[in-house]
């Protein structure tokens, strides 16, 4: 699978530097729509012919990538309310996966009405909710209680979770369905970047025979069965993770998503988006203790949540300009990258083995396409970065504006 090289940085950033950047440009985002569609072709290739393919909105909402993905001939998998409405912003989208786990009642009159909406429901509980007669249809997310991957943190199928109903109580599900003859399907997701392919087939094998028996009872009224995303990035420079793998362990495990005629749907995210994008962050000072500097950057705990409080999880590749857009050699120095935040945690790397710094260089951080962007604070007021796309045929443009200070400071009225 197609990956940027550091001279791709190198390049991009110098094509936009002498004419798109100005003065308040302090930090770029950047996408590859030509990744993101190299990544579609390979998961098209790993999974039964006529799976629908939904991509994850919360993993990258950018209304230009979310275009991209429907150029792409993806649907739209929305976790809230609002996701909701940004997918429906995008005409094409002819189906949306709607499977927030906190649902309300204004929401399912509105999307469980939405003849375009598949609905899973987290709990029975949510089958309160449900409007008579729903024109969506609808699913159970089952917990296949499988066991935590080897990150906990972001296992969802454990004895207990916060997502789906346990399917060690399936007699309840057979229940449910008897008495709710508007389901049609089950949902599974056993983990977010999930280290363990077993784990995650172990998961849906379950639930696809929970499925099956529902079949054997309901027939042709069971339609669908979801077997979400989660399939993990690899963020350092080795690549270890093929979704092509993957696919061979499912279709050998579950051979049924191939042959039984069920409609199969994904929710990809971070494997579609993670390295379409990188980020740039401007040096704004250097502070030098012996062998070892202290870089001040303009991005930080505001796009890179999870990397400030967890960098050992996620730990990107990064990469030193000049204010040309050079790529910086040299000795390399014991590295922290600060970002622009009043709060003494905003690091998003710690000892990195870097080129000495100065001010007005660049740092590149690698693979940022994926629940960075989407994970934009406003904690200290500081505006979203300009982004910009590499369309198909390599062209840059402009696939964000950035967020004038003003609106900046509107957020708050």
């Amino acid at each position: 699978m197609k990956r940027h090289a550091a001279s791709d940085y190198e390049q991009l950033f110098q094509r936009v530097l002498r004419e798109r950047v100005d003065p308040d440009d302090t930090a770029l985002f950047f996408y590859d729509i030509r990744i993101l569609a190299d990544r579609v072709d390979h998961a098209r290739e790993a999974f039964p012919p006529k799976t629908r393919h939904a991509v994850a909105v919360k993993a990258n909402p950018v209304t230009s990538i979310l275009r991209a993905c429907y150029s792409l001939e993806l649907q739209a998998e929305a976790a809230s309310f609002g996701e909701y409405h940004q997918a429906r912003r995008i005409p094409g989208f002819g189906h949306i996966v709607y499977d927030s786990p906190a649902k309300t009642a204004r929401e399912m009159e509105v999307v469980a009405n939405d003849p375009r909406v598949t609905t899973n429901l987290d709990s029975l509980n949510e089958l309160a909710l449900l409007p008579s007669n729903p024109k969506a249809r609808i699913g159970l997310r089952i917990n296949p209680q499988v066991g935590s991957d080897s990150d906990a943190s972001m296992s969802v199928a454990g004895t207990y979770s916060k997502f789906g109903f346990p399917i060690a109580r399936k007699n309840e599900v057979f229940e449910a369905f008897e008495e709710n003859p508007s389901l049609s399907g089950l949902h599974v997701h056993t983990s977010s970047q999930a280290h363990a392919y077993d784990k995650m087939v172990a998961g849906i094998r379950a639930v696809l025979d929970l499925f099956l028996e529902l079949q054997a009872r309901f027939g042709k009224r069971m339609e669908f069965i979801d077997i979400g995303g989660g399939f993990p990035v690899d963020y350092g420079a080795e690549t270890k993770h093929e979704i092509s793998a993957y696919g061979q362990m499912l279709k050998s495990s579950c051979p049924e998503l191939w042959t039984s005629g069920v409609e199969v749907i994904t929710e990809f995210g971070r494997y579609y988006h993670a390295h379409a994008g990188f980020s740039l962050a401007q040096v704004q000072g250097v502070k030098s203790f012996d062998d070892h500097q202290v870089l001040i950057t303009h991005l930080g705990a505001d796009t890179f949540v999870r990397e400030s409080y967890s960098r050992e999880k996620w730990p990107h590749q990064f990469y030193l300009l000049n204010a040309k857009g050079e790529l910086k050699n040299g000795p390399e120095r014991s590295t922290d990258l600060g970002g622009p935040l009043c709060f003494g945690g905003d690091f998003y790397g710690k000892e990195i083995g870097l080129p000495a710094a100065e001010a007005g260089d660049w740092v590149v951080i690698a693979d940022t396409g994926a629940n960075s962007y989407s994970l934009w604070s406003h904690h200290c007021s500081r505006p979203f970065p300009k982004l910009f796309l590499v369309t198909a045929n390599g062209t840059l443009i402009v696939g964000k504006k950035r967020q004038d200070i003003l609106e900046t400071a509107r957020f708050w009225d």
